[in-house]
């Protein structure tokens, strides 16, 4: 399928799908006449990138994920690891608010007090 095609299927822009092909997430497709051709699993591959960026993976994280991906692979195991990850940094990014609120309220009680 051309560009075009794989773009409006996935809901993307065609900019997005060079994109990822720059950053080794999809593999370069073989061409007729100067014009990508992608293998009909293209799809599926970048609805998956698609989704993995939805729910807030980066697309390192997501390459991480697809690097050997067979299509036998069991893909549970991976998100679960990836997923551990994400939790860990979103829960340091939570404490981290948590501090920076408490020590606002902090000031604003101070402020109120002077």
């Amino acid at each position: 399928m051309k560009i075009g095609e794989l773009a409006g299927r996935s809901g993307l822009n065609p900019s997005a799908i060079r994109y990822y092909e720059k950053k080794e997430l999809l593999s370069t497709p073989h061409r007729v006449g100067g014009q990508r051709r992608y293998a009909s699993d293209a799809l599926d591959r970048v609805l998956l990138i698609r989704f993995a960026s939805e729910m807030g993976f980066t697309l390192d994280d997501t390459k991480v994920f697809l690097n050997g991906l067979r299509s036998d692979a069991p893909v549970g195991p991976r998100w679960k690891k990836l997923h551990i990850g994400k939790s860990r940094r979103s829960s340091q990014t939570c404490s981290v608010n948590d501090a920076w609120n408490h020590f606002w309220s902090t000031c604003s009680t101070a402020a109120a007090v002077l």
